[in-house]
């Protein structure tokens, strides 16, 4: 199955083939561990990816592969899928240590899929024309790509980071790839770890007191019925006394509640603003809501602004700062799609007069922003499709785009 040349087939690579022990005195050359468009043989050191950068085309590559073929064994008979997830999880905890941001999995590791299929193109190419110039090309340009770091941050990266020691780290990776982590990043990834693992735990906790619940409701149920049936038996029995001392304890699941400080400006939080505006509550609902709370936890409602006209006020007043700090803190994507949508809906100062409300929406695959809803009169002598631009051009401006 081996041909003269160093070599190995696309065939044979795939399908991991054992080949017969060397002889003692046979050498292993550096040139005869080499596969055709892959680069080095493939190796149980390529089941994880170590050093203090971040992960080349080629790791990531001899990774996927590795977990593909489980090592050449295909115990495992995983998906690219499959094996794609298990070498992204592999590669977040470098880029946790740098502070980069990633894009979603799903797109992560479609790149990984992407990565393997173009390279087994070119290992797919047969013997007799991997010496021409084209193939000899396509292989140079791969092994360039694979040298370099495997772009995992979003387009805008350089705006999302704020450090500029970690913008100067993926500065690096883009080019001469030169820094590496340092004992800061180490610090940092020891803290997200620890904070990962107190979350991992605080959630098994949750699971083992809703667990328990569920048993002491249970066994609360049976205690019941098991004191009725014990009653009932008492009027019929002589002894009364004796019977009353076999009966079964009742177990009573105690609750514990949370004391907490209700500030007198509650009404005008920005988190409670905004979700009373998304449950879609007036300022009434809202101020009388908020009464009965405090009385029910035990407070007095005196001590507290909940009254109507403070409620309206801070709804007023709330809304629009939240409306500038999104305005303001909002990334303008560097290529982005437009969506917009109309509809005619009654007018929000006469429900009997009509408008057209325009819905318009810009984002990517990672975000996507509502811009807002103009309306306009219907029936216009105007096209739709120059009313459309006017008012996304307007929106456009008025979020300084």
């Amino acid at each position: 199955m081996e041909s003269t040349s160093a070599h190995v087939s696309h065939a044979e690579d795939l399908q991991q083939i054992p080949m017969t022990p060397r002889s003692s005195t046979q050498k292993t050359t550096r040139q005869s561990c080499l596969i055709f468009g892959l680069g080095s043989k493939i190796t149980a050191e390529d089941s994880e990816i170590k050093g203090a950068r971040l992960s080349t085309s080629e790791q990531v590559l001899h990774c996927i592969r590795y977990h593909l073929t489980d090592g050449g064994t295909r115990r495992e008979n995983r998906t690219r899928w499959e094996s794609a997830k298990l070498v992204l999880a592999k590669i977040v905890v470098f880029y946790q240590k740098a502070n980069i941001p990633m894009i979603s999995d799903r797109k992560a590791c479609e790149k990984m899929i992407k990565l393997l299929d173009d390279n087994d193109k070119i290992r797919a190419i047969p013997l007799e024309r991997r010496s021409t110039a084209a193939t000899v090309k396509k292989v140079s340009d791969m092994e360039e790509k694979l040298a370099k770091t495997f772009q995992l941050w979003p387009q805008n990266a350089d705006i999302l980071i704020k450090n500029p020691d970690d913008l100067s780290i993926l500065q690096s990776m883009k080019g001469d790839r030169s820094a590496t982590f340092g004992s800061h990043d180490n610090a940092l990834a020891s803290k997200l770890k620890r904070s990962q693992k107190r979350s991992e735990l605080e959630a098994l906790r949750r699971d083992k007191v809703n667990e328990q619940s569920s048993v002491s409701e249970v066994a609360e149920l049976i205690d019941s019925d098991s004191s009725d049936d014990a009653d009932s038996a008492s009027e019929h029995s002589p002894n009364n006394a004796s019977s009353s001392a076999a009966t079964a304890r009742r177990h009573r699941r105690t609750r514990t509640g949370t004391a907490a400080f209700i500030p007198h400006d509650i009404i005008q939080r920005p988190a409670l603003v905004a979700l009373a505006t998304r449950l879609q509550m007036t300022p009434t609902q809202q101020s009388a809501y908020t009464e009965a709370l405090i009385s029910e936890a035990g407070g007095h409602v005196s001590k507290v602004s909940t009254s109507y006209s403070t409620t309206d006020k801070s709804r007023r007043c709330v809304g629009q700062k939240i409306a500038s700090a999104v305005r303001e803190q909002w990334v303008v994507p560097k290529l982005a799609t437009l969506h917009w949508d109309s509809k005619q809906m009654p007018s929000l100062s006469n429900n009997n007069v009509v408008e057209e409300r325009l819905a318009v929406l810009v984002g990517n695959g990672n975000e996507m922003k509502f811009l807002g809803v103009p309306s306009y009169p219907p029936g216009s002598d105007r096209k739709a499709g120059d009313i459309i631009a006017d008012l996304t051009v307007d929106l456009l401006r008025s979020w300084n785009t």
